[in-house]
This record gives C-alpha cells, structure tokens and sequence, in this order.
C-alpha cells in the first residue's frame, strides 16, 4: 500500500496540541500518522511568539516524522510553517488555516477581536468572554468548554527577525484555508494574504469561524487527507 506524508499540526496564539484533539482521530482512521507540534515554551507555560524557537520546534517534529510531511498551521501558526519550510525537502505542501503567512501582508485583527487581548508584564493573556466570541463563535458550548480551560498565555516576543531571506510557500506548493466566519482575523485579510503568495497557492473557503478544528473537523480531516494522498509513495 501507498505511504502517506505524516501531518504535522502546528497550533496557533493561546493554544496548544489539545486543540487537534476532534481532528487527529479522524487522520488516524485514514490511515494519516499526526504529529502535533507543541509551541509552549517555559514553566508556566506560555505560547511562544518567537520565530526562530517556533522554527526550531516545527523542524524537531518533521524530523521526528522521519520521512515527508505536511504542515498545517493555525494562525500564529502559519509563520511557523512558513520558516519551518524553506530548505526542507521533508516538507511536500503547507496548509495554512486561516493563518498569518510572513512575507505577505500584515494580519488585521478587529477591534472587537483585539478586546481579548490583555498585556502583562510577561506576555499577553485573554479576557475569556472576549476570545470566546473571537476564537469559537461557531462551536458548541462542549467545545468552548473543551478550549476555555486549557489556554495559555503568550509569551513576550523574543525574536521577530525573519529567520530566512526566504519563504517556505516560495518553495513548496500551499493551500490558504479562508474561514469566511472568522472574527480574529478578518476573511479580507485572509483572502489578502492568500492572494499575495507567489507562486499562487490553491484558496479554499470553509464557512467556519476562527477554529474549523472544532466546528467542522470532518472537513479539516477529508483536507488535509486530499493533500496527503497527492504526495502518496
């Protein structure tokens, strides 16, 4: 039988592995070995906003992958990927879920959206009821319930340079997943950042908020399966 490309899940701001809990089952029962990569860095926990630790991180889980893969990135995720990327012949295709992508245009968070935003002297934390109607619009209380108890903090950017004089979707082929429901970064924008990557990734709509991997994990799944199986060897 044909191998598939393990999909590495790289979660975005505030989150972690957890967040692909509906997601991976459904992989699994296609035969798709996950890895999902986790962003959290000290103790207490918090979110990394550094791109060069974000990188390290998403290369240690392709390597750990042992053979090709696919990268999925939510959000904060996306530049992950992105650098994770460049000069790796591992990685056969990138899926960014409506993410932020380096090397395109700056993300638009509506002011609503920014509310949940709450600065520390060590990082950024959330106002709950605020990131709920950013993050989880459009998921059942069990979900938001799910999701509410186990967010992070994010932690102060360390190191925001660009890694790399280039970008991973320079290299290899991308699929922009716009959620056309999402209310943490705008679908304009999404569509903004989609439409500046060159050469032209593949665009796909889910009429989802900020998190498909709750509201529509059968979709996501049968996605990133599709992708897959064009890399089968």
């Amino acid at each position: 039988m044909p191998t598939l490309p393990t999909a590495v899940l790289v979660h975005g701001a505030f989150h972690g592995p957890w967040c692909w809990d509906r997601v991976v089952p459904l992989l699994d029962a296609r035969g798709i070995r996950t890895i999902a990569a986790d962003r959290g860095v000290g103790s207490p926990r918090r979110v990394s906003s550094d791109d060069r630790v974000d990188d390290r991180i998403t290369r240690a889980a392709i390597e750990e992958a042992g053979g090709p893969v696919v990268l999925v990135g939510h959000s904060q995720g996306g530049r992950a990927i992105t650098w994770a990327g460049v000069d790796n012949s591992a990685v056969r295709h990138l899926i960014y879920l409506t993410a932020v992508v380096p090397g395109t245009v700056a993300t638009v968070v509506p002011p609503s959206s920014a509310a949940a935003f709450v600065r520390t002297d060590w990082g950024i934390t959330l106002d709950l009821p605020a990131a709920t109607a950013a993050f989880y619009n459009d998921c059942s209380p069990a979900d938001i319930a799910h999701a509410t108890a186990r967010l992070d903090g994010q932690a102060d950017t360390i190191d925001r340079s660009t890694p790399y004089e280039r970008y991973g979707w320079q290299q290899v082929p991308s699929t922009f997943v716009v959620c056309t429901l999402d209310r943490a970064i705008t679908p304009e924008n999404q569509r903004a950042c989609a439409a500046a990557i060159d050469p032209p990734c593949e665009v796909i709509e889910f009429e989802s908020g900020h998190s498909p991997f709750y509201s529509m994990p059968d979709r996501l799944a049968d996605l990133i399966e599709a992708t897959a199986s064009r890399y089968a060897e």
